[in-house]
């Protein structure tokens, strides 16, 4: 007598796929805002470093030119475009 033998097919049903493409949505919408703060952060420390580099800049040009301000920062304290005009 011949038995009978069943094949399975390895696989994931519907069921599964379907729960796994709902966990991995959720935890995408967890990520999110925590990328977003983080990309948030990333440019407030960008800026802080570039207004620190100006002002040492701004330091060291002073320094090698007679404590004389650079010429853009006096048109913004004193109004005046020419150095030593009041």
């Amino acid at each position: 007598m011949k038995t009978a033998t069943m094949k399975f097919i390895a696989g994931f049903t519907l069921i599964e796929l379907l729960m796994v493409i709902a966990i991995i949505t959720i935890l995408a919408s967890l990520a999110l805002p925590a990328l977003s703060r983080a990309e948030k952060m990333s440019h407030i420390a960008d800026c802080s470093s570039n207004l620190k580099q100006m002002g040492i800049a701004i330091s060291v040009y002073t320094l090698d030119n007679q404590e004389d301000m650079p010429l853009i920062v006096e048109r913004y304290w004193d109004g005046s475009t020419i150095r030593g005009a009041m």
